[in-house]
């Protein structure tokens, strides 16, 4: 045990001198991309950016992964790279930012934390056995992932094999709280239109079924819902059409639909009250109505406790302190689909004030010398856990039995839907 806490220093020295070697570099990258906020699939000057930085440092880098054309894969190993006996660690950056609002969820940071663990690791993987620090064998896989903010980015990458080969998956993500295991929901996303007839609002209105009438009445039903739904099950709902002209009885109304819950059998149910509400209101109005959705469903985040427990153990180290408390954060994020497939955490990090995420003000603080310096601490320990897993077989093995032996109840009837790898 002596042996290893001494060794853990010295890796721990390395990690520090070399990101303060990048450190002009990694700011350039974190400020660059703030000052150049980019929605979802249009994130192409980050893309490259990112994709150049890599190639400059000599990864083995695929641009435009799967078609895609702001996704990127890269990878880089050590000389003895064996995947029989030694491991792949995949870390995830985000870098797509939100309409209007640009980067105020900080994903900016997260590029930053992926790029500056992925500089340590190489210098570790590709040092031979030296005075320095003992042989370290692996391989870390950098994947670029687009559209997070709503275009399920991770999804479209796991389909394309973006992740074969990698056994587990880390990212961290700013936040206005240290949270280890961030209660991410599941997300379904609904589009519901409602078809009605459409006659004169004052000469003849009783020849017209009112499909805002019947839009109108499902949103009240699905209110009343909200009461008896479970803390972890969210509604939100907006309407996206509700008729042309006050002169005219609407024939078409459209209400979009956000329904969230943890599990995905939960999901499941909660989205069939939904549509039942929807079904009532079009039956009362006359109408008749379409459920769909436009995106795949979102999983929540299947946190795998033994890479938790490593993560907080190095984080610890570079100052960053998690409390024992449940988490309250119910956001959600296509990271979830990666936690069905693979191993994975996506720990948040505090950047400074304890301001919500998706504000002005946290966009402000995301482009801070303090949260970049405490992004580096973040990627320190994202650089830590990973070589952690490279030099501890066992731990890697222990990651994988606790993923296989959850991952059935958590998913459900849903589990065939994230067989994308062939890891396990």
């Amino acid at each position: 045990m002596k042996i290893v806490e001494v060794q853990s220093r010295m890796f721990q020295a390395l990690v520090r001198e070399e990101l303060a070697a990048h450190r002009n570099l990694l700011r350039h990258i974190s400020t660059q991309i703030w000052d150049h906020p980019e929605t979802l699939y249009e994130e192409f000057f980050a893309h490259d950016l990112l994709t150049s930085v890599l190639e400059t440092h000599n990864f083995q880098v695929e641009a435009k992964f799967g078609g895609i054309s702001t996704a990127f894969r890269a990878e880089c190993s050590s000389k003895n790279f064996n995947p029989r006996i030694h491991h792949t660690v995949g870390i995830i950056c985000e870098y797509d930012a939100l309409p209007v609002i640009g980067h105020a969820c900080g994903h900016n940071l997260i590029a930053t934390a992926g790029i500056a663990a992925a500089l340590v690791l190489k210098r570790l993987l590709k040092s031979d056995n030296t005075n320095d620090h003992p042989e370290v064998n692996g391989k870390v896989v950098i994947l670029g992932t687009p559209a997070e903010e709503g275009g399920v980015g991770k999804l479209r990458m796991l389909k394309k094999s973006a992740f074969a080969g990698v056994e587990c998956a880390m990212m961290v993500h700013p936040f206005p709280s240290n949270d280890l295991k961030p209660l991410a929901l599941g997300i379904n996303d609904l589009q519901v239109e409602f078809y009605g007839k459409s006659a004169h609002a004052s000469c003849g209105p009783w020849d017209g079924k009112n499909a805002l009438d019947g839009a109108i009445a499902a949103y009240n039903h699905f209110s009343l819902l909200r009461q008896q739904i479970p803390h972890d099950h969210r509604i939100g709902c907006t309407i996206a059409h509700g008729g042309t002209t006050p002169n005219a009885i609407p024939e078409f109304a459209k209400l979009s639909f956000l329904v969230r819950a943890q599990k995905q059998a939960d999901l499941h149910v909660l989205t069939e009250k939904v549509t039942r509400c929807c079904e009532a209101g079009a039956e009362a109005a006359g109408c008749s109505v379409d459920v769909k959705n436009t995106l795949p469903p979102v999983c929540g985040i299947l946190h795998n406790e033994v890479l938790c427990d490593l993560f907080q153990h190095y984080a610890a180290g570079e100052g960053i302190l998690f409390s024992s408390k449940p988490s309250d954060f119910y956001g959600s994020t296509d990271m979830g689909c990666v936690s069905a497939a693979i191993p994975s955490i996506h720990p948040c990090y505090a950047i400074g004030k304890a301001i919500m995420i998706h504000t002005e003000e946290f966009r402000e603080m995301a482009r801070t010398e303090e949260a970049f310096d405490k992004t580096l601490s973040a990627a320190a320990s994202l650089a830590m856990t990973t070589l952690h897993l490279f030099r501890n077989s066992n731990d890697m093995l222990r990651a994988k039995a606790e993923f296989l032996a959850t991952r059935s109840a958590f998913l459900g009837k849903d589990i065939e839907n994230f067989n994308f790898t062939e890891n396990l």
